[in-house]
């Protein structure tokens, strides 16, 4: 307990220290559960990870802020990655990732109905994602978003329906098998392990692109240490691209709101997926940083040529960088289309979005040269 689990050598010091030290106060009749009692409450003052644990992170801090100081890439808001590194990480992923699709349907999910008792959740609902394309779900609380979002990840079976991937029919399988054929998400409430490491984190994700048996692993034969090699290469790359590679050694929990986000879809991203599905990435986050992972996702969706589903509450974001949008309302489709088209749907605006304007003005449009 208080050594913690980090370092074999802090094990052994403290079980040690609490063999001689009573032995050394034995002179001053001092009780030695009165000293075991101390070593535990010091042993509560560092933390759940222990004596190991505390140094650990000062050491991974020590070396971040190096780190820091001596890098020049480092992304704000008017500098860019450099683009060496960039192609760098991406010719990475590329060998990293498995194939993805160049055309049709990434999912198509047809007549969708689930009700919980007396309440109809979804009802008959139909979506379609196309290979390649930014998707986004909008709808009010309630309207059955997250519940859809389930369903098509395969963590609820709905009552009526059937779901499609790349053709193939995956209705009945569960969510680790539709896992195997490139669906990977992140969850609105915060997924992260935050007593692991970043790197530590985005390695969880590539845990079935491993292709090594346990055996293997354990006994560090070839295959499985090259397997592992490969998966750590990605995940480096995953970290420059997310631009958390700075505070890969530091404690995932130690980490702000927003990089903590990226580090769910760094390690979203290790799990190979040609449809990434992402649920409201953007909760907790201000406009600013809100706009700018939207911006960041969208870029990665191009060059590595994915499809993403997403839900999110922050409309603005989704009608500026979406290809698609579908807005729910009720366990219905209420309507389906381009942002404009959305922004324009006289009925989505009296149940939904309201009079605002989500969307620039055609004089404020950018034009492609």
């Amino acid at each position: 307990m208080v050594a913690g689990f980090e370092s074999l050598v802090a094990v052994i010091g403290i079980a040690v220290t609490f063999t001689v030290v009573p032995q050394v106060f034995e002179s001053a009749h001092i009780s030695p559960f009165m000293l075991g009692g101390a070593g535990l409450l010091a042993g509560t003052l560092v933390g759940p990870l222990g004596v190991s644990g505390a140094v650990s992170d000062l050491w991974a801090q020590i070396k971040s802020r190096a780190a820091r100081g001596t890098k020049e890439v480092i992304l704000d808001d008017e500098q860019q990655l450099d683009p060496d590194r960039r192609r760098e990480a991406l010719a990475v992923l590329e060998d990293y990732m498995p194939r993805r699709e160049e055309s049709g349907d990434a999912l198509v999910a047809r007549n969708i109905s689930l009700a919980f008792g007396g309440v109809k959740a979804l009802q008959n609902v139909d979506l379609t994602i196309p290979t390649h394309q930014f998707v986004g779900l909008l709808g009010p609380n309630g309207a059955g978003k997250s519940t859809l979002f389930d369903v098509v990840n395969g963590l609820r079976k709905p009552d009526s329906g059937e779901i499609t991937m790349y053709g193939e029919d995956v209705s009945h399988t569960e969510a680790w098998d539709r896992a195997e054929r490139g669906m990977s998400r992140t969850f609105q409430a915060n997924r992260i392990n935050p007593d692991l490491a970043v790197g530590e984190n985005l390695l969880i994700g590539a845990t079935k692109m491993i292709r090594a048996s346990l055996v293997g692993s354990i006994l560090g034969l070839r295959k499985a240490r090259a397997e592992e090699a490969r998966a750590y290469r990605a995940a480096w790359a995953v970290a420059v691209l997310l631009d958390i590679d700075q505070v890969w050694s530091e404690r995932a929990g130690e980490l702000d709101f927003g990089s903590q986000r990226r580090v769910e879809i760094g390690r979203a991203l290790l799990g190979g997926p040609r449809l990434l599905m992402l649920d409201e990435p953007a909760a907790g986050l201000d406009a600013h940083e809100s706009e700018a992972l939207f911006e960041l996702v969208g870029t990665l969706k191009d060059d590595l040529g994915l499809t993403v589903l997403l839900v999110e509450h922050y409309v603005k974001a989704v009608l500026e960088n979406a290809d698609l949008v579908y807005v729910l309302n009720q366990g219905k489709v209420m309507a389906s289309g381009t942002p404009a088209e959305i922004a324009a749907n006289a009925e989505v605006r009296a149940e939904y979005l309201g009079n605002a304007s989500y969307l620039p003005s055609p004089s404020e449009e950018r034009v492609d040269a």
